[in-house]
């Protein structure tokens, strides 16, 4: 900022700062700071109307998504499996297992796409309790990606393919 004033992005990281320091009133100065440089930053618009408390239901920008699951990779498994007891992966996979065995699906050939698979829970989980022939993981943030492709169980890789995309 001290090099280049006008640069509208460097007022919103700025920002984004001051929002992981809880600073809302500086946050929200340099967010309308980029907005007045860069009308068209939408996740700027997006994190300043929830400072402002007037969201709505408005979509959420694609870029506040992937920042904010890039910048939380590192501590989700942590923070949401072991701090918050989450056991949506766990007993979701326990459902598609019983699924399987009363339909008496043999799961051995299949093919499976897990959609959002973040770090991983969903598709270790599945790696332990059903036999699948292949697994594929997507996601939007490449950092969570990168924790998913180094997951092993047996020392097996858990995905077969991994791709960043928007499903």
């Amino acid at each position: 900022i001290k090099l280049k004033p006008d640069f509208a992005l460097a007022h919103y990281h700025l920002a984004r700062c001051y929002l992981f320091d809880l600073a809302f009133d500086k946050a929200k100065q340099e967010l309308e700071t980029a907005l007045s440089l860069d009308s068209d930053l939408s996740a700027a618009k997006y994190r300043l109307n929830i400072i402002n408390k007037s969201v709505g239901l408005h979509p959420i920008p694609l870029q506040v998504i992937e920042e904010d699951y890039d910048n939380l990779s590192y501590q989700y498994e942590d923070y949401v499996a072991t701090q918050l007891k989450y056991e949506a992966p766990r007993l979701l996979v326990q459902k598609i297992a019983e699924y399987f065995r009363k339909s008496e699906i043999d799961t051995e050939d299949l093919l499976a796409l897990d959609l959002g698979c973040g770090t991983g829970l969903v598709g270790a989980y599945l790696r332990q309790i059903v036999a699948i022939k292949s697994l594929s993981g997507v996601d939007i943030s490449r950092n969570m990606l990168d924790l998913a492709k180094e997951l092993e169980i047996n020392n097996e890789v858990v995905y077969d393919y991994i791709e960043e995309r928007d499903f």
